[in-house]
Parts: structure tokens; C-alpha cells; sequence
């Protein structure tokens, strides 16, 4: 098993390099980036809570100050048929044709009313007829309602388009005298219709009960959460989970009618510019890293390619291999110097190299020419075997290349048969070049 000695030893500077400048690049960029996004978040969740709820009070308060508007004209109208001179009875006085003529004005004036009636607390009056069965039924129940509370009854007909108002009038602090109705176009919840539903925005106006009378998409909450925000309104946006699902809750009361005003968001939809700023963060963050990659490797590429070529040089003079030098093209700074003084120094080392070189060979053609005198001596004192130690090593060097000898082993062995009979010159000439038999002393 590798140490980590061994691995680090494996490490390319050009790596170390290109790791060690695209971690400074990254690291701080993708600190600012997720703090970014974090704080992003923050701010644009209280942004969307604050706009929820701002977007809620604007339209409650729209709404509760056109049903004000609505029931104060209609308050004026019938005290202005109770105050003008006429019979005292409401039935009679309602039988005189001014006041026909009254409610015919007071239509033409307000274009947002469809149908107008103003009938006694025992239902006769003025009024057209023929009106839809849903608007006959509203009217109906907002007179019943009215006489019985002494109050403003109002409701939605008409998918929520339309309202329908019946308002008590009274005789001084008296049981109500007339009861005035309308039916009217609802222009706050046209528009919510029109610019918030596309937006993602789900918005609802509930009884004093919690019931639901109109919706543009109906509400996510269960009845339960509906009555609780009935019993307890909040005066900022909430959040609530429903299943996987979490959604920003505001409910905004209508003082006028006791209504409540609902609107609901789904927190991915109101997080939706944050996902597209967190994919672009994402995608700019990419981007640079590869442009940090590309230009770390260019950078790393630029300091380390003449030491590594110093690297390499310098195992090339290990190796017996003098002379190399580091290319000084385009070196700056230090490197220029260091490379500039390594090639002076393997330049020197390549001199005194091949000094050494040459007194070696003079040494060796020294040597070898000592031997061969040595032969040479051998071969004066018995002329018989003349030539013979020369054959010998000749035949010896052939044999240690034919078995794949070493040129060094080669070389020895060669100059070890050479002088194989130099022993014969410690011998008495009278006993090598004696013709007959040698004597046991000789």
C-alpha cells in the first residue's frame, strides 16, 4: 500500500497548481453565493408576506368602500322618498308617480345598477320583475333579512359579479319604513378576477360562518381552518402546511358586511423568482468555475512547465545524461534566474563530464598499452607461443559476446586472457626454451 509520502510524490505540480487556484476561486465564490441566496430568501419571503398582506388590506378595503358607496345612495335615496311631501303612509307614498320617476333618475345616474326596487316592510312597492331566479332569491332573503335585523343585508349573486344590497330606512328611530334594493355590478371582485387569479393567487369572501360565497379557485383550507380565521383574524401573513404542500395565508376583514376576505398563495409560487435567481446563481456559478479551471490550468500550465522541465533535466544529469538545459523563452521573475544559472551549472558539470571522460580514455589507452608491453615481454622471452596470449583474448572477448556477456564482463575477461601467461617472465630463460625433459627442481 502506498504511503502518503509516495502519493504526494506522484502529485504533478501543474495539479497541485490547478487545484490550489481553482479552490481559491470557488470557495469564496460559493460562500457569496449561498449566502446570496440565503439572504435572498429571507428578504423575499417577508417581501411576499408584506405584499400578501398589503394586497389583501387594498383589496378588503376596496371592496368595503364600494358597499359603503352603494349603501349610502341607497340610504339617500329612500330618505329622500320619505322626507318629500306625499301621503304619510310608505305604501301610498310609494303609489306617486314622482317616485317612479326617482328611481328611473337614480338608475341612469349609476350604470353599475341593474335593478332597483323600494318596497314597504310588508313587500309592495316599485320594482321591475322578470328578474334571473338566482338574483329573485337574493333579493328576496337580503329584504327578509334586512326588515328582520333592521340592518344592511347584502349578497353575491352571478358567480360573485354581482351584489345585491337591501338597506333599511327608518323613520327616526323607528321600525324601518321602506326597505331599498339594488342590484349591482361588483367591479372590486371583476377585477380581482381579472388580474389576480392569472398571478397565482387564489382569493375568497367568507361568511361570518366560514361558508365560502365566492372564490376564484376555491379555497386550499378545510372548513375548520376557514372558521378559525373567522374567529381569529391576523394582522400578518401566515404560513400553513397543508399535506407536502405549504401556502401564505392572509385574511382581512370587511367591516361593512362582516365578511372576510381570504387570499391565499402557494409558497412556490411566491418562491418562483427565487428558483429561477437560484438556477441563474447556479448557472453563473458554473460558467465561472470553467472559466477558473481554464484559466488556473493556463496559469498552472505557465509556472510549472520550466520547473518540470528543470525536473526532468535534472534526472537526466542523474542518469548520466549532461548537458541538457531549461528553454528560457518566455521565463520571467525568478524562474528566469534559476533556470539561467541551472543551465550555466549543467554546463559546467558537462565540461568537467567530459574532461573526466577524456583522462579516463588516455588513462585506459594508457593501460591497455601497458599490457600489451607486458605481452610483448612475455612473448620476447619464448618465442615459440608468440602471438598466443593475443589469440587467447581474442577467442575469450568472442566467447563472452556470443553468451550475451555484459561489455563490461567483456572487457574484463579479455584483459584476464591477455596476460594469463604473464607469470612467464619470473621464469629463467634456460628452463622455457629448454629442448628436453624439465627436471623435478627445474
Amino acid at each position: 500500500m502506498p504511503t502518503r509520502r509516495s502519493l504526494l510524490r506522484r502529485l504533478k505540480l501543474r495539479t497541485v497548481l490547478v487545484v490550489a487556484l481553482l479552490l481559491s476561486g470557488i470557495i469564496p465564490l460559493g460562500i457569496s453565493s449561498v449566502r446570496l441566496i440565503v439572504q435572498s430568501y429571507k428578504v423575499l419571503r417577508n417581501t411576499e408576506q408584506d405584499n400578501l398582506t398589503g394586497e389583501a388590506k387594498s383589496l378588503s378595503q376596496e371592496i368595503d368602500s364600494h358597499l359603503v358607496a352603494a349603501r349610502r345612495q341607497l340610504e339617500q335615496l329612500g330618505e329622500g322618498i320619505l322626507v318629500a311631501p306625499g301621503p304619510p303612509q310608505p305604501a301610498a307614498r310609494l303609489s306617486e308617480p314622482w317616485v317612479a320617476e326617482r328611481l328611473k333618475s337614480f338608475q341612469r345616474g349609476n350604470p353599475d345598477v341593474m335593478d332597483l326596487r323600494v318596497l314597504d316592510p310588508e313587500g309592495a312597492g316599485l320594482g321591475r320583475s322578470g328578474l334571473s331566479r338566482e338574483a329573485e332569491i337574493a333579493m328576496n332573503t337580503a329584504f327578509e333579512a334586512a326588515r328582520d335585523r333592521k340592518a344592511p343585508a347584502y349578497r353575491l349573486v352571478a358567480a360573485g359579479l354581482q351584489a345585491v344590497l337591501a338597506v333599511p330606512v327608518p323613520v327616526g328611530a323607528r321600525e324601518p319604513a321602506l326597505i331599498v334594493e339594488a342590484q349591482l355590478r361588483f367591479p372590486p371582485l371583476q377585477k380581482v378576477s381579472r388580474n389576480v387569479a392569472h398571478q397565482g393567487v387564489d382569493v375568497s369572501l367568507l361568511d361570518n360562518q366560514g361558508k365560502i360565497l365566492w372564490s376564484t379557485g376555491g379555497s386550499k383550507l378545510g372548513p375548520q381552518a376557514l372558521r378559525s380565521l373567522i374567529e381569529h383574524p391576523m394582522a400578518q401573513t401566515s404560513e400553513f402546511k397543508l399535506g407536502k404542500q405549504e401556502i401564505f395565508v392572509q385574511a382581512s376583514p370587511i367591516p361593512e358586511t362582516a365578511w372576510m376576505l381570504v387570499v391565499q398563495k402557494p409558497v412556490s409560487q411566491a418562491f418562483a423568482d427565487v428558483n429561477r435567481m437560484i438556477f441563474n446563481a447556479a448557472l453563473s456559478t458554473v460558467l465561472l468555475i470553467a472559466l477558473s479551471l481554464f484559466f488556473s490550468y493556463l496559469a498552472a500550465r505557465w509556472v510549472s512547465r520550466p520547473i518540470q522541465r528543470l525536473a526532468e533535466t535534472t534526472h537526466e544529469i542523474a542518469a548520466g545524461k549532461f548537458g541538457g538545459s531549461v528553454e528560457m523563452q518566455g521565463l520571467t521573475f525568478e524562474l528566469a534566474d534559476l533556470a539561467e544559472d541551472f543551465n550555466r551549472m549543467s554546463g559546467q558539470v558537462a565540461g568537467y563530464v567530459q574532461q573526466l571522460r577524456q583522462a579516463a580514455s588516455a588513462n585506459r589507452d594508457l593501460f591497455i598499452g601497458l599490457l600489451r608491453a607486458l605481452v610483448a615481454a612475455v612473448d620476447a622471452k619464448d618465442p615459440y607461443t608468440r602471438g598466443h596470449s593475443e589469440r587467447v583474448a581474442a577467442f575469450s572477448r568472442t566467447i563472452g559476446r556470443y553468451l550475451q556477456l555484459p561489455e563490461e564482463v567483456q572487457h574484463k575477461v579479455w584483459i584476464g586472457a591477455l596476460l594469463h601467461d604473464v607469470g612467464k617472465i619470473g621464469v629463467e630463460d634456460r628452463i622455457l626454451r629448454k629442448d628436453g625433459v624439465l627436471a623435478p627442481e627445474e
